[in-house]
């Protein structure tokens, strides 16, 4: 049997550390105090790699659909963005790349 997740949440920290944080407050974002617990989820929705992978192992999951968490893409100017686009897709890739190894197809 095979089980997806849907709305499964990720982050790429290198495009919300472009946005100006006085944006993302009044577009409603919480962004919490750097606390133990807020770190460990921060750097659980950026983990696109072995944890993720593992994790989805160990929970029986075959595959998850991934949406973007917290502030996004939207909310960079376009210069920023262009910038952005530079790095986004490489982060994408390596993703999938090992999601398709894992699966015996690339």
């Amino acid at each position: 049997m095979r089980i997806i997740t849907l709305e499964e949440r990720f982050a790429i920290p290198a495009m919300v550390a472009r946005i100006d944080p006085a944006l993302i407050a009044r577009r409603g974002f919480p962004m919490g105090e750097a606390t133990p617990q807020f770190m460990h989820v921060q750097e659980a929705l950026a983990e696109l790699g072995a944890q993720r992978l593992a994790d989805m192992d160990a929970s029986g999951i075959t595959l998850q659909v991934l949406s973007v968490s917290g502030p996004g893409a939207d909310l960079l100017d376009l210069a920023v963005l262009e910038q952005k686009m530079k790095i986004s897709p490489d982060y994408r890739r390596g993703w999938w790349q090992k999601l398709l190894r894992r699966r015996g197809v690339g």
